[in-house]
């Protein structure tokens, strides 16, 4: 069976309301083929927000793989470690990096007509202008990662973020899109 990872791009974890396929079973849930190349390998193609029924506001950071035998009663095995785009984990899941297409952190070349202010901010940010794409998320993250504020967008509009919470320091704000990830920083400062 597989799942999805979607609380961060280390997480380890799988989100258990996205999972497909059954533990243990070959019930052709989730099934894969046998490539048309090798006989010795297997494949599948998917799209993890409509595999795995993530919908327009969760991101799949990483997919989670568990792969048993045909009658479920031995599990894979791997080396344990990184690899290139993912990491096999000692109890033997397999998480492949999910690509980010592109990585945007220059506001003014790509996004001319949007503006986030004030900054530095104390209370409310506001949003002006438009992101092109249908955007998913927008998080506020500190420096070490840590997300302080994940909020869904509704209709790709970006409502005014209340900061007022939050301690001073330097944050980096995530605008997710379906094709682009854009890291703003905001300097929260009383």
């Amino acid at each position: 069976h597989s799942g999805v990872i979607t609380s961060s791009a280390n997480g380890t974890s799988w989100d258990e309301q996205h999972v497909v396929g059954n533990w243990g079973a070959d019930d052709g849930v989730g099934e894969m083929t046998r490539s048309t190349t090798n006989n010795n390998q297997w494949q599948i193609t998917l799209t993890p927000s409509n595999y795995y029924g993530l919908g327009q506001t969760k991101l799949a950071y990483r997919l989670a793989f568990v792969f048993r035998n045909a009658d479920g009663s031995r599990k894979g095995t791997g080396t344990t470690g990184d690899f290139e785009h993912g990491v096999v984990l000692e109890n033997g899941d397999i998480l492949y990096d999910v690509p980010v297409l592109k990585q945007i952190t220059g506001l003014e070349e790509e996004l001319p007509g949007f503006r986030y202010y004030p900054n530095p901010a104390s209370g409310i940010i506001h949003f002006d202008g438009e992101i092109p794409g249908q955007i998913k998320v927008l998080e506020l993250r500190t420096l070490k990662g840590e997300v302080v504020v994940h909020q869904s967008v509704a209709n790709n509009s970006l409502s005014p973020l209340d900061i007022s919470e939050l301690p001073n320091g330097l944050y980096l704000l995530r605008i997710i899109t379906e094709q682009k990830g854009y890291t703003l920083k905001v300097l929260v400062s009383r």
